[in-house]
């Protein structure tokens, strides 16, 4: 079901249908916005979104950022040149298109990212970087503490849930 649900949103894009992308970007509040302290309150502060690393052996070391639903990969990464035959043909097409415009770019074997790029999921990001059919989810980590995007975003989301039960009165 998520290789389905990950073609789904490969697909949807290129037809020019963003239907899976939300409206308005919810931000990510602090703990302390709760219904004792509510959003506008100064103690209630947005939090960053941590910075996810992707990096397999010595081959890949990709830095990136979920931005207003959107999964950017920084430039600088490195992922590999090598491509897999695992590799679904929309990220070949899309790997394919990048070199083209020079946005990515091979020095020394690997496949350099020449400027920020954006993908629509952690899993598109991390087919491009690596040149395989990869989860994404479950390869991009929290910088700093090794915490797979899946589960921060597992995480992430039950935080929201409890602030916004608190903030209804329950």
């Amino acid at each position: 079901m998520d290789f389905f649900l990950d073609q789904i949103e490969i697909v949807l894009p290129v037809l020019g249908l963003d239907i899976l992308r939300p409206i308005a970007p919810t931000p990510i509040r602090s703990p302390e916005a709760t219904s004792a302290n509510p959003p506008h309150a100064a103690a209630a502060t947005i939090t960053t979104p941590p910075e996810f690393v992707f990096k397999i052996g010595s081959s890949t070391d990709a830095k990136g950022v979920e931005v207003n639903n959107e999964f950017i990969v920084k430039a600088g990464s490195i992922g590999r040149d090598v491509e897999t035959e695992s590799l679904p043909k929309a990220y070949r097409a899309i790997r394919d298109q990048l070199k083209a415009d020079k946005s990515l770019e091979i020095e020394n074997g690997q496949l350099v990212f020449k400027r920020d790029i954006a993908f629509t999921s952690p899993t598109a990001a991390a087919c491009v970087v690596y040149g395989a059919s990869i989860s994404g989810p479950a390869n991009w980590h929290v910088d700093d503490t090794n915490e797979t995007y899946a589960d921060y975003r597992t995480r992430s989301l039950g935080a929201a849930e409890a602030g916004a039960g608190a903030g209804n009165g329950g």
